[in-house]
């Protein structure tokens, strides 16, 4: 799997491991569906999302966000109900800057920076979180 830019912005594209350089639609979508380790599927309302995007899915978009909070330490999202304690504990890595590092939401580590980050993280290196690898 690897993203590229496009005139419209950012779009998956994937190459699974095995399944060759031409997909059958059906394929490809149940690739992206249950296996595809850029992706992930949102606990709250079970969409399927960019690993690089779930923390803004669950604090944006997610249509159960508002049970769902931004750290302002370590800029994740938490669920409300643990907000408070997670607050006040002061446990959680402060964010670095994007230019700095990526934050993956599934192992809470900081990774390089850019898409490539995501790339060695996800696919080479392996997320210890990711169910998956």
């Amino acid at each position: 799997c690897f993203f590229f830019q496009a005139e419209d912005g950012i779009r998956d594209f994937c190459l699974s491991r095995g399944l060759g350089d031409v997909y059958k639609r059906q394929v490809y979508d149940v690739h992206l569906w249950r296996e595809c380790p850029m992706l992930t599927m949102c606990d709250l309302c079970n969409q399927v999302v960019k690993i690089s995007e779930l923390n803004e899915h669950l604090i944006d978009e997610c249509e159960k966000r508002k049970l769902n909070r931004k750290c302002p330490r370590c800029k994740e999202s938490v669920l409300a109900s643990e907000y408070q304690d997670h607050v006040e504990e002061m446990a959680c890595i402060p964010a670095k800057s994007l230019n700095i590092a990526n934050r993956c939401p599934l192992c809470h580590s900081d990774i390089p920076p850019g898409k490539q980050g995501w790339q060695v993280h996800l696919l080479e290196d392996g997320c210890p979180n990711n169910e998956r690898n």
